[in-house]
Parts: C-alpha cells; sequence; structure tokens
C-alpha cells in the first residue's frame, strides 16, 4: 500500500509541474538571467532635434524687457472729427460771472496721435459787461513734414481792467481792490500767426515710448489797445502817457521742444521753449520799440500709478526798452497770459495784481484722474488737483523791495473727449480768495 501511495505521488508531479492541473509553468530564473540588466527604454522621438550650427545662429534672440512709460489708456472711442459745442460759465474776481458759448472741433486720425485740426470759436460776455470773444485755430503736421501752424484773432471789451500801481510793498484789502481808483477801460483788438518748422524729431527705438521734435518758431503779432481811464484813477496820476491808442506789432522768433505723449492733457514728457519777440516802428508800425524775452520749460511725469500726475513749469520772463502798458502784467510769447495774478499764474490774487519787466515763476500742480465715463458717446475723465504758484516780480528800480509771492489751492476739472479740459482752481493768497472756472489747463 506504501508503494502504490509513493507511486502515484511521483506520477502526478511529473504530470503537473505548475502545481495545478491547466496552469502555465514558469521555469524558475537562473543566475545569468538575473545578471542582464534591462535595457532603458528609446527616448529619442521625445527630445527635440539639434540644430545645425547654421540653423542655431539664424534663431532671433529671446526678447528683452525694454523700459517703458507709464502711458494713458487708449480712449474706447474711434471717433476721428470731433465736434462739442458748450456752454461756458467762467468766474473771476473783478470779471464776475461770464455766460457764453464755445464750440471746438478737432481732427484726430488716430485716438493716441495729437490734434491734426484744432479749431476752437468762442464767445462770452460776464455780468460786468466784460467781453471776450475769440477764433483760434491749429493745424499739426498738414504738409506732412511735421509742421505746426497756428492762428487766432480775439476781441476784449473791458470796463474793468485793473491797475494797482508798481509798488510790490503795497497790501490791499477785498474792499480795496475793487476801489473805482485802480479800475480803468481797456480794449484790445490782435491777432497772431505762428509757423514752427522741424528741425530735428527723436524718434525711440521702442514704440511705447513717447517721440520728440525739435521745432524753429516764426510768427508775428498785432494788437491794438485803447485805453481810458478817469482823472481820479491811479493809472492817470502815474502814467497818463499810457491813455490813448497804443499800437503792438511784434515779430517772433525761438526754438520749442515738445515730447509730450498728447497736447490736451499731457501725463508724460514735456515742453520747453526758448522766444523772443520784438517791436518797433518797423515791424507793423508798432508805437513803441521793445522787446520781450522769454525762457519757458515744463515737465510731466505720474508717480505712483499712471492716475498721478506731476506737472512742474519755470517760467523767467523778461522786458526792454519802451514797453507798452498791456504787457507788463503778461508772461509769455507764443500764448501771452496774465501774471502775476489772475486764472492762470498767481491764482489767489486778482489778475494783474503784480506787474513789472522782469517776472520769475514756479508752478506746480498734483492731478489725480481716476475716473472716465462714457455718457452718450462722450468721453468725461474727472480729475482732481492741488496747485502753488511760487513768483516775483522785479522793478529795476526796486529789486530790494520786491517779495515773493505764494499761492496755492485744490481744484477739480473734467475733460471732454479728452481734447477739452474745463477746470474750477480755488486760490489762495495772504490778500484774498479767489474762485477760478475756466477752460484749459493752465500748463
Amino acid at each position: 500500500m506504501f508503494f502504490l501511495r509513493l507511486t502515484a505521488s511521483i506520477l502526478f508531479q511529473a504530470g503537473a509541474p505548475g502545481g495545478r492541473e491547466g496552469a502555465p509553468s514558469i521555469p524558475p530564473a537562473t543566475t545569468r538571467e538575473r545578471s542582464i540588466p534591462r535595457a532603458a527604454p528609446d527616448t529619442r522621438e521625445l527630445s527635440p532635434p539639434r540644430l545645425p550650427p547654421s540653423a542655431a545662429d539664424e534663431r532671433p534672440p529671446p526678447p528683452t524687457l525694454a523700459p517703458t512709460v507709464l502711458e494713458r489708456s487708449p480712449p474706447t472711442t474711434t471717433k476721428r472729427h470731433l465736434v462739442l459745442p458748450l456752454p461756458t460759465v467762467k468766474t473771476e474776481p473783478l470779471v464776475g460771472f461770464m455766460l457764453g458759448l464755445r464750440v471746438t472741433y478737432a481732427y484726430r486720425p488716430e485716438p493716441t496721435e495729437p490734434n491734426r485740426v484744432y479749431l476752437a470759436l468762442s464767445s462770452r460776455v460776464s455780468l460786468s459787461k466784460v467781453h471776450e470773444h475769440g477764433v483760434q485755430l491749429n493745424l499739426h503736421d498738414f504738409l506732412h513734414r511735421g509742421e505746426v501752424f497756428s492762428l487766432g484773432f480775439s476781441v476784449r471789451l473791458d470796463p474793468r481792467f485793473p491797475y494797482y500801481g508798481q509798488d510790490q510793498r503795497l497790501r490791499l484789502d477785498d474792499r480795496s481792490l475793487e476801489d473805482p481808483t485802480f479800475l480803468i477801460r481797456a480794449n484790445t483788438y490782435g491777432g497772431y500767426f505762428n509757423f514752427q518748422h522741424v528741425l530735428w524729431r527723436h524718434r525711440p527705438s521702442d514704440p511705447k515710448r513717447v517721440p520728440g521734435a525739435l521745432r524753429a518758431l516764426l510768427g508775428l503779432t498785432y494788437n491794438l489797445d485803447t485805453i481810458d481811464a478817469g482823472a481820479a484813477t491811479l493809472l492817470a496820476q502815474e502814467a497818463p502817457e499810457e491813455l490813448g491808442r497804443t499800437r503792438r506789432g511784434t515779430l517772433r522768433g525761438g526754438i520749442v521742444w515738445d515730447r509730450r505723449d498728447n497736447d490736451w492733457s499731457p501725463r508724460w514728457g514735456g515742453l520747453h521753449s526758448a522766444t523772443a519777440e520784438i517791436g518797433g516802428p518797423w515791424s507793423l508800425s508798432s508805437t513803441g520799440t521793445w522787446a520781450r524775452l522769454n525762457l519757458t520749460a515744463r515737465w510731466y511725469r505720474p508717480i505712483i500709478s499712471r492716475d498721478f500726475v506731476l506737472a512742474n513749469q519755470i517760467v523767467i520772463d523778461s522786458l526792454l526798452g519802451d514797453v507798452p502798458f498791456i504787457p507788463l502784467g503778461q508772461m509769455g510769447v507764443i500764448n501771452p497770459i496774465d501774471a502775476f495774478g489772475g486764472r492762470d499764474i498767481g491764482r489767489g490774487y486778482v489778475r494783474r495784481r503784480h506787474v513789472g519787466r522782469f517776472k520769475a515763476v514756479y508752478s506746480l500742480e498734483l492731478r489725480f484722474e481716476p475716473v472716465e465715463l462714457n455718457i452718450r458717446g462722450h468721453l468725461l475723465g474727472v480729475g482732481f488737483k492741488l496747485f502753488t504758484d511760487i513768483g516775483r516780480v522785479v522793478q529795476p528800480e526796486e529789486r530790494r523791495g520786491s517779495k515773493l509771492l505764494i499761492t496755492g489751492g485744490p481744484g477739480v476739472y473734467i475733460a471732454v473727449d479728452r481734447f477739452s479740459i474745463i477746470r474750477l482752481d480755488a486760490g489762495f493768497s495772504p490778500e484774498t480768495f479767489g474762485l477760478f472756472v475756466t477752460g484749459e489747463h493752465t500748463f
């Protein structure tokens, strides 16, 4: 019995070596098979192809981050022809409220380009019967050479024209500033023509950078002043020779460097000029022989973010010769403005509060324009600002007696379609407070 069981066991192992019937047998691995390593998978298809040396040299270099400037976001409007009729309200001490109409037209091929054509017609009359009427036309790159043509005509009838004398030490209060002794009648009729020819252009390699142009300025201007004052006024007592008619014909010239990102409300760049004008009997029959020299520098830079803009201006203005009465209270050659005092320079003093032959002014504005709305197809940008004007007016005979003039205050403005500005400035000075509502930035 023992032998039968042993024989069956041997036969069963010989017929089913896998241990179970029908299961495949897996022979044990030998020592040689364990010593052979497994071949690595072929990954040649996954690696990038190698280029020959000539092809590798032709590959473009990796992009580099060029320095850029903070730019104004492009407008959402694509209008090329912009027409904006607006009722205007202006206010200024001595002038009072002015009501009128201003119609502006601008042609801009691209939203970020300067205005190729800018035309403004305005007419205003104040409650104190001060009239301001004018036409202004600017043509930019009209001949496709980067040139600028500008011309204009204006009429101002002012029965409350101020003259406070040339004594810088005199201090007046609100009531004295409107005393009839200091008020005269002055009417001015005038026109101008300017041409700026490109001498050199700055074309940055980075298209995001702002280009610039150096231009030569040539122009002429003519104004007819009619001044009338009573015998009791200060002008009749100090300078009776200024009464009557005065012809102011001048020839202009100079150099202008313009590198602003736009000309209606700059956020980056600069506008600098060195200009002069001269008048005499040989220049459009000017009454006297006189000259003006002017240096102006303006910078615009975004700070913190693109919505904050720091605007700076330095102006030095000097008059020589037999200077007429009106230019004594003005600054500038290309666009003369009242100074020191008024809605542009010395905001807080009444207009033409300090007059003289030599003037130096530093102005600073911190502008913040966080909101831009699209209302019935028009872009309205709302901005806020803080400003200060620091200046000095010097007479040749009393240089030591002149004092430093400081004004400042807050303001708010609206930019309509990014080419027309309406601003409200509240200016404070040691003498008085002034509220000025007018158009366009001061600089």
